[in-house]
Parts: structure tokens; sequence; C-alpha cells
């Protein structure tokens, strides 16, 4: 990405649809904790000093990168550690029952079925 691509954090990126499983995953977890908490968006934008067109369109997943500052704001109103938005924003790589390490075969060819043993130098 160029500078002349880049968007201003906060800012909705069309087209770019990078970030937009963390951003649906972060308005769900900002969503729901609001609504658990009892909160309408009035209440918890006046909480956070947020605009409410501001929340709604995280919510909504309009807003792809909200800023930090914005998301701290939010976060801090509803009671919630960065870390559980973090948890939230981390992408979900695919599982492939492929990528375990691989147990070391017996003399007869067959995988072993107790997990492989290392030697702290490392034989």
């Amino acid at each position: 990405m160029t500078i002349l691509e880049a968007v201003p954090v906060g800012r909705s990126k069309r087209g770019d649809s990078r970030f937009r499983d963390q951003a649906n995953r972060l308005s769900a977890r900002l969503r729901s904790a609001r609504i658990e908490r009892g909160l309408t968006q009035e209440q918890l934008a006046a909480r956070a000093q947020v605009a409410v067109s501001t929340l709604r369109k995280i919510e909504s997943g309009q807003v792809v990168e909200p800023g930090y500052f914005t998301v701290l704001s939010l976060a801090s109103a509803l009671a919630l550690g960065l870390g559980d938005l973090q948890d939230a924003c981390e992408p979900t790589p695919p599982y492939r029952e492929d990528d375990h390490r691989q147990r070391p075969r017996s003399s007869s060819g067959l995988r072993s079925s107790t997990p492989a043993r290392t030697t702290p130098t490392g034989k």
C-alpha cells in the first residue's frame, strides 16, 4: 500500500476487505457489551464522549478501522479491558488438520501414539 492509498484512522476503507472480519467481530463485541449493560447507543456515546453517529458506524461495521482513542473511550465506558476487544479483533487462522507436528514413525512405519520427545540438546 502506498501513502496515497492510506486512509486516515477512523475512516472506512471501501472495497478493502482485509480488516472486514476483525471490524465485524469488534462491532459485535461492542454492541453485545452495550446491550448487556442495558445502554442505548446515545447513552454509551455520551459516557465515552464519542459522537453517536461514530458509534453507530462502528457498531454497523461501516468504520473498518476506528481510531485507537475512540476504541479506548468505548472500552472504558463499557468497563472492558482493551484485551477483551483485542481478542475480538484477532484474526482467526483457518484450522488445517495437517498443521500438527508430525509424530515420529516407529520402526514398523506406524506413527507412535506417544508425543515426540525432545532433549535439551535437541537430540
